[in-house]
């Protein structure tokens, strides 16, 4: 006879539970979360730890920060009084659902897909502000009374389960991506028809989507087009009056798109243009003017640098490309990167966490870097000659390197900002020439995908690793990166 005090995933899975607490041995050896309920018919769940121990001071200091025990808004009323209200933004929110109620609606796989997005896929997504966990925190309540984001999370956690489990959900996951895009389909088109109050619940949505292009490294050129979407949204989004009286959500929204906007570029030519300045000027403004929690969420405290980017990567291709005898429009780009060095060079990081300092001395380190080689890799002009008056001392490549691989030794892989540093690694390692640079590159991104399992991280490693296998005698340069995941047929973010 069946025992039934196993834990809820054993149940759901169909399998003998050893009954141990708080994780049993097959939630544990499966890195599956591991529910049990208890008396008042809710149930607590406990999270097996996936990464792999370390014996390092800096991994142990770090330990702490891969688990996060998630406070979802809750209320003790839950009665019909203290149901949905309205949010001057037009979003619904629903602080009367508590986690375990919210479960209770969904079938008994959704509801493991819900916890685990509660307690990890949410959880390792972004940053944490201090205690705010924006994914978590900021959507959860949102998603309780917006099916179309809660398809989409529902989807994320599946795809993302699946990265590291025996279990794959292939059927669930898939259901709810396809309602997902089914919801947003029909929102969009009453967008479209002037329904203005579903601007940020759809975009909130397709945020959650190109999110679920990282997680699983999609091959198809997807996250291009929910960003497509992303970029003729978001002027009608953000410049919407109701929009203006901010929430948390508004913010987190803005800054994901800023952050999957600006580093599209350095996926190849096709995909950087001059409107990709004015659409992240345009958004970066936005946030410069507008105060909510989850500021940081994605760019630590390196917004100035991120908003940089785009420039910089336009200005390193028009040189590499550039008509070698025009030395008037080289000049023109010469002068745009020695001022983005100057920039870029001064700017001090500000935050009381140690982690968002470190990693964003590491982005600046790998946006210099991108800058110093492209000035230092056109040897057929003196630089100081074609630049007028540059006035600053531009540093060689691998000493910019060195300090970032320095920066890289000091970074906790477990810290959750972790997560947005495969564009720099990427960067830097493309510039890499000395073999203890590369190996602690690679072994950094091997350690993330490990703790995380988002499969970009893989992907960024692999990317480098057919760079490194090229041995070409042509300097690398941000082409380079676009170039091999052009012959990989890779057509995504590198984010």
């Amino acid at each position: 006879m069946r025992h039934s005090n196993g834990c809820v995933t054993c149940k759901l899975r169909k399998k003998k539970c050893d009954e141990r607490k708080p994780i049993c041995v097959a939630c544990e050896r499966n890195r599956l979360l591991c529910s049990w309920k208890v008396a008042n018919g809710k149930s607590t769940t406990h999270v097996a730890n996936t990464a792999r121990k370390s014996s390092s001071p800096t991994a142990k200091a770090a330990e702490a920060t891969c688990v996060h025990q998630i406070n979802v808004p809750t209320s003790p009323n839950t009665s019909e009084d203290s149901a949905s209200q309205q949010h001057e933004s037009g979003l619904v929110l629903s602080p009367a659902v508590s986690m375990p109620s919210f479960c209770s609606m969904l079938p008994p796989e959704s509801k493991l897909l819900l916890e685990h997005y509660v307690h990890k896929t949410g959880v390792l997504s972004t940053a944490h502000i201090r205690t705010f966990t924006p994914f978590v925190d900021t959507l959860v309540p949102i998603a309780a009374s917006n099916n179309v984001l809660l398809q989409s999370m529902l989807a994320l956690s599946g795809f993302h389960l699946s990265q590291h489990s025996t279990c794959s959900y292939d059927k669930t996951k898939y259901n709810h991506l396809a309602q997902s895009l089914q919801g947003l389909k029909y929102g969009l088109t009453k967008y479209a028809t002037g329904d203005t109050a579903l601007g940020l619940q759809l975009f909130l949505s397709i945020i959650i989507l190109c999110i679920n292009e990282l997680v699983t490294a999609g091959q198809d050129r997807s996250i291009f087009r929910h960003l497509a979407a992303l970029r003729s949204l978001a002027r009608s989004v953000f410049q919407n009056t109701q929009t203006q009286a901010g929430c948390d959500a508004i913010g987190l929204a803005a800054e994901c798109y800023a952050y999957l906007l600006v580093l599209s570029g350095t996926s190849g030519k096709e995909t950087l243009d001059e409107k990709i300045i004015t659409d992240s000027n345009f958004i970066f403004d936005f946030l410069d003017n507008s105060s909510y929690r989850t500021k940081g969420a994605l760019f630590g405290c390196a917004q100035e640098l991120y908003r940089l980017v785009p420039r910089a990567t336009l200005a390193s291709m028009r040189v590499r490309i550039a008509d070698l005898d025009s030395s008037s429009n080289l000049q023109i780009q010469l002068s745009e990167i020695v001022t983005l060095y100057n920039v870029a060079s001064r700017w001090e990081p500000e935050s009381d966490d140690a982690t968002f300092k470190t990693a964003g001395r590491i982005f600046q380190q790998a946006l210099l870097t991108l800058l110093s080689a492209a000035l230092h890799g056109l040897k057929e002009f003196d630089v100081d000659e074609v630049i007028e008056n540059p006035g600053i001392n531009v540093s060689p490549v691998k000493d910019l390197i060195s300090q970032a691989i320095t920066l890289l030794d000091e970074m906790p892989v477990r810290s959750a900002i972790s997560t947005t540093l495969c564009w720099p690694l990427a960067v830097l390692g493309s510039y890499a020439t000395i073999r203890s640079h590369r190996v602690t590159i690679q072994s950094f991104l091997v350690d993330m995908e490990m703790v995380f399992g988002f499969r970009n991280m893989g992907q960024t490693r692999s990317l480098l690793e057919s760079i490194w296998s090229r041995n070409s005698p042509i300097p690398a340069s941000i082409l380079t990166l676009s170039e091999v995941m052009a012959e990989k047929d890779w057509k995504s973010i590198i984010g």
